[in-house]
């Protein structure tokens, strides 16, 4: 019975892919991109250590992991949902960085969002939509501002 629901709750879920969500457990993932950038690992793990300090108030405080191939971190974010309810979300991004491309991921895991969102078959709670969408697109900034920042920096020996 338990298959049963899960399969009913993915075929219902599976449109959010297309979106830049999907679900799976108890995590819903906001962005999933893959970017092509010019230089060695050394150079984009540099560049997207220069991001994190740019984008953040404090790398340190968001940086968790830092190896030469992925650098993952935790950021919250406040967010009102169906009138005055506030949530605080922990987001965890993730690049993992190759020669000439790193992917980034940003997800939530925390507060079982899933719960938040969705009901029992897999629909979306109509008050939580526009909070959802809201998640979805600073995401999404988010997104876009990365890949702007490794198109555009120079590494600069100075």
């Amino acid at each position: 019975m338990k298959k049963l629901l899960l399969l009913s709750f993915l075929i219902l879920t599976s449109h959010y892919v297309a979106t830049g969500q999907v679900i799976s457990g108890e995590t819903i993932i906001l962005v999933e991109s893959v970017i092509d950038s010019k230089g060695t690992q050394n150079d984009l793990h540099e560049k997207v250590t220069n991001w994190f300090g740019k984008s953040f108030k404090s790398a340190k405080n968001v940086i968790t992991s830092d190896t030469q191939s992925a650098i993952a971190g935790t950021y919250i974010n406040g967010y009102i949902f169906g009138g005055a309810h506030q949530v605080n979300w922990s987001h965890t991004i993730q690049v993992d960085i190759k020669d000439d491309k790193v992917r980034l991921r940003i997800w939530l895991v925390d507060n079982n969002p899933v719960y938040y969102f969705f009901n029992k078959k897999g629909q979306q709670r109509g008050m939580y939509k526009k909070g959802l969408a809201k998640l979805v697109a600073d995401s999404k900034a988010l997104e876009v501002n990365f890949q702007d920042f490794l198109i555009n920096s120079i590494n600069d020996d100075w």
